[in-house]
């Protein structure tokens, strides 16, 4: 009666503790067809609102939202929290889940270059959208902004850091018994610097075999690098790498603890907050 009077209907609940209502969806077809989704429950009614049944499927807990197609009633589609997609076409007398991203990659790490999505799972680095996968003892992954078709994996029983290529179908051994890194970065044309523990190391892909050069900094605190020019925080400066090996000082910034660059920007977080450095490149601005 367009609001002017409203009556309570109970809903027949489980005995737990997780009632709250998340979503309700009127058929466009019959409004007083409805879903009704709770968190661990859903609920129909096509009777006025007079009865409710419970028509929760297995496997349903944590819904999202739920949507009934306006072409066909019976057809109804329902997200759930950290699962994905559950639907029906039978009106919840049965249903299909369809993970979701995030479940369906639930994993150790994951690296991200270009449209291409790497992760490691138990030992083994994969990419999704693909059946090929790698090794079985990597503990860890980089993405190679280079080449979207590849990644850095390392092994930590074996002490080494591989680089893996999806298209070719290969791995190269690049570096051993150094340790664990803690970021590769690119500073373009088969250049990269590897940073493990605080020691700074260049790595030069461009010829037959990888070459790793110790660039003699050992303080190093992080890399980061946007594919042209690579940036290590030492804690005191921001230092540049010019032609693989060499580095060199670059717009001093004092305490950084983290730095990060994308869109053509470098930004710094420091103990006295966070900077972003100007279009110009000479000086750091603290933001507000």
């Amino acid at each position: 009666d367009g609001g002017e009077s409203w009556e309570r209907q109970e809903l027949p609940f489980r005995p737990y503790i997780l009632d709250y209502i998340i979503d309700i969806a009127f058929d466009p077809r019959d409004p007083n067809n409805l879903i009704i989704l709770e968190e661990n429950q859903i609920f129909s009614t096509s009777d006025d609102f007079m009865n409710f049944a419970e028509v929760t499927p297995d496997g349903y807990c944590w819904g999202t939202g739920v949507s009934i197609n306006p072409y066909d009633s019976d057809d109804i589609i329902i997200g759930i929290d950290m699962q994905g997609i559950m639907r029906s076409g039978t009106r919840l007398q049965t249903s299909d889940i369809t993970s979701s991203f995030a479940l369906d990659l639930y994993c150790d790490d994951v690296a991200a270059s270009g449209p291409n999505v790497y992760t490691l799972r138990n030992g083994i680095c994969g990419r999704y959208g693909s059946a090929a996968s790698f090794g079985d003892d990597y503990t860890a992954i980089f993405a190679d902004s280079d080449d979207e078709d590849a990644v850095f994996a390392y092994s930590g029983s074996a002490d080494r850091l591989d680089r893996i290529s999806f298209s070719d179908a290969a791995t190269t051994v690049l570096v051993s018994g150094k340790g664990a890194p803690r970021a590769v970065a690119s500073a373009g044309n088969g250049r990269y610097a590897v940073l493990i523990g605080s020691s700074l190391y260049s790595l030069d892909l461009g010829g037959a075999l990888p070459i790793l050069t110790d660039t003699g900094i050992e303080d190093a605190v992080t890399l980061a690098g946007d594919g042209s020019i690579l940036y290590s925080a030492t804690g005191s400066k921001v230092m540049t790498l010019s032609d693989g090996i060499v580095w060199h000082d670059f717009v001093p910034l004092s305490g950084i603890t983290s730095i990060s660059t994308g869109g053509g920007r470098t930004a710094a977080i420091t103990g006295s907050g966070l900077f972003i450095l100007n279009e110009t490149e000479t000086e750091w601005i603290k933001a507000d």
